[in-house]
């Protein structure tokens, strides 16, 4: 049962973190195109 939630919220957080590097390139992109 721990390892299951373990598992699940680190999976959580990765997706959460890959999400904020897409956005911080998507910026950092339109910042250099303008």
């Amino acid at each position: 049962m721990l390892t299951t939630y373990i598992i699940h919220s680190t999976r959580n957080m990765l997706f959460i973190i890959f999400l904020w590097i897409l956005h911080t390139i998507s910026n950092t992109i339109i910042i250099i195109t303008n």
